[in-house]
């Protein structure tokens, strides 16, 4: 892209920039909500929750603590930042590994 810009004018296919940031900021929410989960975020929030949580109560209870979790039904929920919008006219193909204009 940046060899048209320099060699300026002419460009055959023009470049929308618009676009192109907006199937990059869904690439990249997806993929790292993916590769947090995966490298597992949850259960070191997890660990580190029970350890604050028994310091703080035993802290003003003078006793010692046990936190206990219930068994998760379901996979989580990930929050509506972390589940981007697909482009609109936009759909990923998977065998070609690359974004296809559906519109």
């Amino acid at each position: 892209i940046r060899q048209y810009e320099r060699n300026g004018g002419g460009v055959a296919c023009p470049v929308d920039w618009d676009t192109i940031r907006l199937l990059a900021q869904y690439e990249a929410t997806h993929l790292f909500a993916a590769d947090t989960i995966e490298a597992g975020i949850l259960d070191r929030a997890e660990r580190e929750t029970t350890l604050l949580m028994q310091s703080f109560v035993s802290a003003l209870t003078g006793s010692d603590v046990r936190v206990t979790y219930q068994q998760a039904d379901a996979e989580p929920t990930l929050p509506p930042s972390c589940q981007p919008q697909l482009p609109q006219g936009w759909t990923f193909d998977t065998e070609m590994n690359s974004w296809v204009k559906t519109g």
